[in-house]
């Protein structure tokens, strides 16, 4: 289990006159020979995206029916978008391990940047919607902008925290 049959020896540790397996040789004197064998390994192949890592990276060789386990690290101000694993997506996992390795596998991940801020917008108590802001080039600040909401009948006059106007006002447009 978990070799392959690589040939025949006159020597057990495979120093001596080598026979291929199905080969016909004509012997003139009795000899012993002994199989050999060589350890099964398969390959996968690690690699992150930028704005993180995968450790190990590169070509990771795992021998046959082992486990190897790898880890997903985003760098910082980012997290992990998705893990996939041969061509399917394991979600935003920061580790994965392989069992009982049987054959090749790959292994990628990627990063998205970490939401600064998340926001609730609400009209007047009504058609709410939510989302994030997410952090722009590494800044700590974002811009505040309500270009992808429309109400019809109304304008929209800036950003305030509390629903009813009397908290902290904020402009639109403005970094903060």
């Amino acid at each position: 289990t978990h070799y392959r049959f690589t040939g025949w020896n006159t020597a057990a540790n495979g120093s001596g006159t080598s026979y291929a397996d199905g080969a016909t040789y004509d012997f003139t004197a009795s000899i012993t020979l002994y199989a050999q064998w060589s350890q099964i390994t398969h390959t996968i192949t690690a690699s992150a995206g930028s704005n993180g890592s995968i450790s190990p990276s590169g070509s990771v060789i795992v021998n046959d029916g082992d486990t190897k386990s790898f880890t997903i690290s985003p760098s910082t101000g980012y997290q992990v978008e998705t893990v996939t694993v041969d061509g399917v997506s394991q979600g935003a996992i920061t580790s994965y391990t392989f069992t009982n390795v049987q054959a090749d596998h790959t292994i990628a991940a990627s990063f998205k940047a970490t939401p600064l801020a998340t926001y609730l917008v609400t009209f007047d108590g009504n058609n709410s919607t939510s989302g994030s802001m997410a952090q722009q080039s590494g800044s700590s600040s974002a811009a505040l902008t309500a270009n992808t909401f429309v109400r019809t009948h109304y304008r929209f006059t800036g950003w305030n925290t509390a629903a009813n106007g009397s908290g902290t006002s904020y402009a639109d447009g403005a970094t903060y």
